[in-house]
C-alpha cells in the first residue's frame, strides 16, 4: 500500500488456531477518509505464511466521556484471499476495488442507521399524533 502515499500502520502478530498452533502475520492498515458520522473505515492487507488477504474493517463506537460509557464494535469484510504473487500482480486493482466497496458500504450503513433511527422513533411519533 505504500505507493499510494497513505498513512499506514504495520502490525506483526500471530493468530492461534483451535489446536493451539501459532500462525504469524503482518498486517498493513490505513484509515479511509470516509465520514458517515457513525463508523471509521480501514483498508487492511494481511500477509500470512501462504497467502495475502485484503479486507475492509468497519469500526463503530462511542468515544463517551468515561470508560463506562465507551463501546465499540468491529466488522470485517474479507474481499479477497490470494497467493502472494497473485496479490502482487493485482495489488492496485484490488485496493481500488476495496475502496469502491467501502464507499458503497458506507451508503448502505448510513441508510440502515437512518432507517433504524426512524423506526425507533415510531412510538414517539405515535404519541404525538394520538
Amino acid at each position: 500500500m505504500n505507493d499510494l502515499e497513505l498513512d499506514i500502520s504495520t502490525e506483526n502478530g500471530s493468530w492461534r488456531t483451535k489446536e493451539g498452533k501459532s500462525i504469524p502475520y503482518t498486517r498493513e492498515r490505513c484509515e479511509l477518509l470516509i465520514d458517515d458520522g457513525w463508523n471509521d473505515y480501514y483498508l487492511q492487507i494481511t500477509k500470512w505464511p501462504k497467502n495475502t488477504t485484503i479486507q475492509i474493517s468497519v469500526v463503530s463506537g462511542d468515544p463517551g466521556y468515561d470508560a463506562e460509557s465507551r463501546w465499540s464494535k468491529e466488522e470485517i469484510y474479507r474481499l479477497a484471499k490470494l497467493s502472494h504473487t497473485g496479490f502482487a500482480r493485482r495489488k492496485a486493482e484490488l485496493i481500488q476495488d476495496a475502496i469502491e466497496f467501502a464507499n458503497n458500504l458506507v451508503i448502505y450503513l448510513v441508510a440502515h442507521n437512518l432507517i433504524s433511527v426512524i423506526i425507533g422513533s415510531f412510538p414517539v411519533l405515535m404519541n404525538v399524533f394520538t
